[in-house]
């Protein structure tokens, strides 16, 4: 055996060896993204008068800690949409928001939503910002655009740019922040399933496992 081939051979077994341990890391922590941790108080997580739809007398509540502008939170609204009606007569669905500091047009869609709450349509606005994500995310006037949303969904333009451009929103957006923290929330999106925390975004199949364990209780 020749020098070259004892180098190709000794190339090959490393990268087999990276592979597998890759595979083992993954496998590992794949199913962290859930990131089940310690039950916390839900009175913490559901804030005062936060966003809500679904169920009137739950048997279980979601709280979702998210950020407008991130991509995963996008991805995973969908799904909660799709899970949220499923289990409509027993499932509570609230809203907090996380505007991470690395996403500079977080913050303004996170009052436009407010602003849109204002004349009853949070939900209306909360869903066609995620939908239409990739048209505001790097816009460098998010303003026009959330202004066109609102032309869109019927709202009255001059009360929602007057309330947008306000700061009466800045305490509701900053106490979903320090309640997110205080329970342990690291990124977006992150649930909280009658207090029980999942970090990270689940396909229908988890959604469903983990509401019927709570229905169960």
């Amino acid at each position: 055996m020749n020098n070259e081939t004892k180098v190709l051979i000794a190339v090959a077994v490393g990268t087999i060896a990276l592979l597998v341990g890759g595979a083992s890391l993954f496998s590992r922590f794949t199913p962290q993204n859930e990131r089940e941790q310690q039950t916390v108080d839900n009175a913490l997580v559901l804030g005062e008068n936060s966003p809500s739809k679904g169920a009137e007398n739950p048997k279980v509540t979601i709280v979702e800690f998210a950020d407008f502008q991130c991509p995963a939170c996008a991805a995973s609204d969908p799904i909660i949409r799709t899970v949220v009606e499923k289990y409509k007569d027993s499932v509570k669905f609230v809203f907090r928001h996380f505007p991470l500091d690395t996403h500079p047009n977080a913050v303004p869609a996170a009052k436009a939503a407010e602003a849109a709450r204002l004349q009853g349509k949070f939900w209306e606005m909360h869903d066609l910002l995620y939908d239409k994500q990739s048209d505001w995310a790097e816009s460098s006037n998010f303003t026009e655009k959330a202004l066109e949303y609102a032309r869109s969904l019927g709202l009255n333009e001059e009360e929602f740019k007057k309330a947008f451009e306000s700061n009466q929103f800045d305490q509701v957006i900053n106490k979903g922040k320090t309640d997110g923290i205080a329970a342990g929330v690291t990124a977006t999106p992150s649930f909280f399933v009658n207090g029980r925390r999942f970090i990270g975004g689940m396909n229908e199949s988890r959604w469903s496992q983990i509401i019927e364990e709570e229905l169960k209780k």
